[in-house]
């Protein structure tokens, strides 16, 4: 299918049964007729593997792979993306699902805009299906930059974009476990081009999502040291800092590391802040 290259959808799953069957069938029912859906399974204690293996026995465009132990959540996302045999790539989590011409619109608006790097749709989470998600990291590279770091709480629809998996070959983040890999991901293909949006469908976001739980949980999942909760953005810095060697303009570069700057502090400020009222509220409780 020479005008209908092969599109990986890698779909990383650890006790995803009460969602993972509703996942598959938007996958199955999209209407791009060259699809490989690679699934790995992290070592889930629930029903999830029975479930995907019934979806496989019936769709030869599945494939299962079921790790031995659990390698963690970035590491599995990596591994499906390592292990596609696509020219294009998407991720797609175990609680999301698709609108049936999702695949099809963001690989057509992607063949129409060489200069994306990526594409996705219109993204809401379960429950709050209402707001709708459309930011675009678009215009030149400075342009990107500055829109990175003005809405990166809001991109999460971004990450779960389409795009040529050679964007995304030489990604020095792509390995690493830290708070806000997905981010790092992102950057690395704003750098690469535009990251726009389709028009019409829609990707649902379950709320089961490492990053959408507690701040303890995330730390806990992704074995951070105590340097990393109190600064939690130091590492994703390092390796975007990184990134930016391949930024010609060093007042770009420059522009990187004054957003990455103002990040950090902003976020130090507010645990120092957040530390001295806790300790003047115990002294009062004390002295009560």
């Amino acid at each position: 299918m020479e005008s209908f290259p092969l599109i990986s959808v890698g779909v990383p799953i650890f006790n995803a049964e009460k969602t993972i069957a509703r996942t598959l069938s938007s996958l199955l029912n999209q209407d791009y007729p060259n699809l490989e859906i690679l699934i790995s399974d992290n070592g889930s204690t629930d029903g999830s593997m029975k479930i995907c293996k019934s979806f496989e026995s019936s769709c030869d465009r599945i494939r299962i792979v079921s790790q031995f132990e659990n390698i963690g959540p970035i590491r599995n996302f990596e591994y499906v993306f390592e292990h596609a045999r696509g020219d294009y790539f998407m991720w797609c989590a175990g609680d999301d699902s698709l609108s049936p011409t999702s695949i099809s619109e963001n690989f057509e608006v992607l063949q129409a805009n060489p200069k994306a790097a990526g594409c996705s749709s219109v993204n809401s989470f379960e429950g709050s299906q209402e707001r709708k998600y459309r930011h675009e990291l678009v215009g030149d590279l400075e342009s990107r930059i500055i829109l990175f770091f003005r809405h990166r709480r809001e991109l999460h629809g971004n990450f779960y974009c389409l795009f040529k998996r050679e964007t995304l070959f030489g990604c020095p983040s792509l390995s690493k476990s830290f708070i806000g890999w997905d981010w790092a991901v992102i950057f690395f293909l704003a750098l690469r081009g535009e990251l726009i949006r389709s028009g019409t469908s829609e990707a649902i976001f379950g709320e089961n999502g490492v990053s959408r739980g507690t701040k303890r949980k995330l730390y806990k999942v992704l074995g951070l040291s105590w340097i990393q909760t109190f600064i939690p953005y130091l590492i994703f810095s390092y390796h975007v800092f990184s990134m930016s060697k391949i930024v010609v303009s060093p007042r770009i570069r420059y522009l990187i590391f004054v957003q990455l700057l103002k990040l950090n502090f902003a976020v130090v400020k507010g645990r120092l802040l957040g530390g001295l009222v806790n300790f003047s509220a115990l002294g009062r409780k004390i002295i009560a």
